[in-house]
C-alpha cells in the first residue's frame, strides 16, 4: 500500500504543474468540472481490477496513477479558488476554519462510523 500511495502522490507532483498552467489559461471551474467527471468514473477502472487477481500487477500501478493525476487537479483549483475568495482581511483565520472543518468532521464521521459498524444493532 506504502508504495501505491507512493505512486499516487509522485503522479500527483509530476502533475501539478501542467495542471496550473491549464488552470490559468482554462479557469479552476472547468478543471474541477473535466477532473469531477474523471474522479467520479475511475470506480469503474477498480471494478475492472477486482476481476482477475492476475490483471491487478498492470492495473493497479495504473489506477494509482490515474488517480494522483486527477485528485492533485482538484486539490490545486479548489485551493486557487479558497484564495480567490478569500477576504483580505483575516485570511489566516479564514484558512484555519477552511482547514479545520473538513478534518474535524472527517475525524467524526470515522470514529462514528467505527462505533456503528461495531455496534450489535448492525451485526458487526
Amino acid at each position: 500500500m506504502t508504495l501505491y500511495g507512493s505512486i499516487q502522490a509522485g503522479m500527483g507532483m509530476f502533475m501539478v504543474i501542467g495542471w496550473g498552467r491549464l488552470a490559468d489559461r482554462l479557469g479552476n471551474r472547468m478543471i474541477l468540472f473535466l477532473t469531477g467527471i474523471l474522479v467520479a468514473i475511475t470506480p469503474i477502472f477498480w471494478v475492472r481490477i477486482g476481476n482477475d487477481s492476475l490483471d491487478i500487477w498492470l492495473w493497479l500501478p495504473l489506477f494509482h496513477l490515474l488517480i494522483g493525476g486527477s485528485i492533485i487537479a482538484i486539490e490545486l483549483c479548489t485551493n486557487n479558488i479558497q484564495i480567490a475568495i478569500a477576504p483580505l482581511r483575516n485570511q489566516s483565520v479564514y484558512f484555519a476554519i477552511a482547514a479545520a472543518v473538513p478534518g474535524t468532521t472527517g475525524a467524526l464521521g470515522t470514529t462514528i462510523g467505527g462505533i456503528l459498524a461495531e455496534s450489535y444493532v448492525y451485526r458487526g
